[in-house]
């Protein structure tokens, strides 16, 4: 069996004058600081007449450098003082300690920079609401197809819907295009990501145009002028932000475009982020590739106000079966789908991304029952302190309000460190 071995006892004397002298709460815990130092093994190794004068010498700093506070004062007052003399302690603790309290941060910051990372990745995407005006009443309108599926829906279509439907304050088509900006000068050419639209799209999104003005009616009709809405993206990178170039032309696919428009800064184009041009759709009726079976656009559209997006899908629905019913072969099925935008555009990314926070939530409950476990640990190496704290007259409350110091100080390092990291994740 193992013998017992009492841990070394201070010299009498100078214990008694540090607890006649080291009165409140600052003088208790500059008192446990002294104890907790006494029992450090580097301390408990020397021999007795080492251990006596060190205990002597810190006993003479402590008398020489505590000054009790003889002004009264609030009951409020002397918490917040204690609190930071408690503060103050648990960092000479934790600083005496430097392996326990680097392993405590780090894994600490592993979990919470993974979990900041992701939510501030989740935040904008799922969470935070679209940069548009009543961005609830925007919505994407697809033909149901054979499966029960989203289609895109013929011109004909579109304009059926658009004409008919009462419970819409706008709709637009939209197509992809991708023109080849034809360089001027020294400039070279490029391919560009575009977008044809009937003219009340920027509309239904409740945005215009920061230099310029945006399309109109007009622009739609054969034979009118050819006109482009730019991104701030291109012409700042394209043209250096000049605003001259409101009105003047550009080749596109070899043939010349007024620029009309530069998107303001702050736009974002949520229905395809890669667009950086934008130029009137100009579909009629006597074109082949407006035919209702033609399905290569989409919709969007606004719901008046005050109208769920709930009951525009009960009306479109009834009137894509209408339509089908009136143009027979045309349709597989007839009936709509109606979704909010936001869903629309998050439907691909929103399992993974549930997925991935579920997942880095476990992570962080796993780094804190580790941290927790660490701390239980230290708790039961600092027995003897505290009994000799609570022999001196620490109550319950006082080692709790130091612990929870200590926990403090530890989560905001934690914290600092964890923010850091999240900003190197993302």
């Amino acid at each position: 069996m193992t013998s017992y071995t009492a841990p070394p006892r201070p010299p009498r004397l100078a214990l008694r004058l540090l607890e006649r002298r080291l009165r409140g709460d600052e003088g208790d815990a500059l008192l446990g600081d002294i104890l907790e130092s006494f029992a450090d093994p580097r301390i408990a190794e020397r021999s007795p007449t080492a251990r006596a004068l060190w205990f002597w010498g810190e006993t003479i700093i402590a008398l020489r450098v505590f000054r009790p506070r003889a002004l009264p004062h609030s009951a409020g007052d002397g918490l917040m003082r204690s609190f930071a003399a408690d503060l103050r302690h648990a960092v000479r603790l934790l600083w005496r300690a430097p392996a326990f309290t680097a392993l405590c941060v780090l894994t600490l910051a592993l979990g919470i920079g993974a979990a900041t990372a992701i939510f501030s990745v989740v935040n904008p995407v799922l969470l935070r609401p679209l940069p548009y005006p009543g961005a609830d009443r925007i919505a994407m309108v697809w033909e149901r197809d054979a499966n029960g599926g989203r289609s895109n829906m013929g011109w004909q279509t579109f304009m059926d819907v658009a004409d008919r439907a009462q419970t819409l304050e706008s709709a637009a088509a939209v197509g992809s295009w991708q023109p080849t900006l034809i360089g001027d000068g020294a400039a070279e050419s490029e391919r560009l990501v575009g977008q044809r639209v009937t003219w009340r799209y920027l509309d239904v999104l409740g945005v215009q145009p920061g230099f310029g003005r945006g399309l109109l009616a007009d622009d739609e009709t054969a034979g009118a002028p050819r006109v482009v809405i730019l991104s701030n993206r291109l012409w700042t990178r394209r043209y250096s932000g000049d605003s001259t170039i409101i009105g003047r032309t550009i080749s596109l696919h070899g043939e010349l475009h007024e620029v009309r428009g530069i998107m303001p800064a702050t736009f974002e184009n949520v229905v395809d982020p890669a667009a950086d041009v934008w130029r009137p759709l100009r579909y009629n009726a006597t074109q082949p590739w407006a035919c209702r079976t033609c399905r290569h656009l989409r919709m969007i559209a606004r719901a008046r106000e005050g109208v769920p997006l709930a009951t525009v899908e009960h009306e479109v629905d009834a009137l894509m079966a209408d339509i089908a019913a009136r143009n027979a072969g045309s349709y597989p099925v007839g009936g709509a789908t109606v979704v909010g935008l936001q869903d629309d555009v998050t439907r691909a990314v929103r399992p993974v991304l549930l997925a991935v926070t579920g997942a880095t939530l476990l992570i962080l409950l796993i780094v804190i029952a580790n941290v927790t476990n660490l701390q239980l640990a230290r708790g039961l190496r600092r027995e003897e302190e505290f009994a000799i704290r609570t022999a001196l007259g620490a109550g319950r409350g006082r080692l709790t309000r130091q612990l929870l110091a200590e926990g403090v100080v530890l989560a905001a390092l934690a914290g600092v460190a964890g923010v850091l990291t999240a900003h190197l994740a993302l």
